[in-house]
């Protein structure tokens, strides 16, 4: 695939639609995922699918709206946000029922139409203060 194509297809058919087999299509075996709320993910399809999995568990009605794809040669760029209803439990914080907007931001490295690597940014700290688990302000 194309970087702007797995861009996109993680975004809308990976998140917002749950196609799960998007990930094994999308992703090398090895390609490591970095997202700073949950270090330790495993490399490849499972790393996306267990992160995929903590946030459904906790937000339900979850979809992506992309706002700009930035595409280079071995590498692309997204920006995006993440909303949802907080129907499960997070961080040890009941769920509320609030909705929540996430902001952030994926840089993936493409190797041979594959995403290689995986690097998340978020406002981490605006989504914990809409859960609860940061004071407000």
């Amino acid at each position: 695939m194309q970087p702007e194509e797995l861009a996109r297809g993680y975004a809308i058919e990976f998140w917002t639609d749950g196609r799960d087999t998007f990930a094994d299509e999308a992703f090398a075996a090895d390609a490591p995922y970095h997202d700073p709320m949950l270090p330790g993910l495993p490399p490849g399809p499972e790393g996306a699918r267990q992160r995929k999995a903590t946030y459904e568990t906790a937000l339900s009605g979850s979809h992506v709206d992309v706002h700009d794809v930035i595409v280079g040669e071995e590498a692309v760029a997204m920006r995006w946000t993440y909303r949802g209803r907080f129907t499960g439990p997070f961080m040890g914080r009941e769920p509320t029922g609030q909705t929540v907007a996430i902001t952030g931001m994926h840089v993936m490295h493409v190797r041979d139409g594959r995403i290689a690597e995986t690097w998340v940014e978020y406002d981490s700290a605006g989504f914990l203060r809409d859960i609860g688990v940061l004071p407000a302000g």
